[in-house]
């Protein structure tokens, strides 16, 4: 994700998603989350980004984010409980 950090300056960083246990990509649900974060964060006319401590993640930023003032990992959760419902009723 590429954020503005004031001052004329940007950077790029990877964050991972505080409050939401991603799929593995390898994994059925997977591509569907990747697919659904992207096309949230494309979609939102505001991203807020709140940096929290994690001490178990060294390389990326844990982050709250909020699209259009809600929460996305509330969002995904879900798009996924919903997934997981269609394919239980097949």
């Amino acid at each position: 994700m590429r954020i503005d950090l004031g001052y004329g300056v940007e950077g790029r960083f990877r964050i991972r998603l505080r409050g939401f246990d991603a799929a593995e990509l390898s994994s059925d649900e997977g591509p569907h989350a990747r697919k659904w974060a992207e096309e949230l964060l494309t979609q939102a006319m505001a991203i807020t980004v709140h940096s929290a401590k994690d001490t178990r993640s060294f390389e990326r930023w844990v982050a709250d984010i909020y699209l259009d003032g809600q929460h996305m990992a509330t969002r995904l959760q879900t798009r996924l409980k919903t997934l997981r419902a269609i394919k239980r009723q097949s």
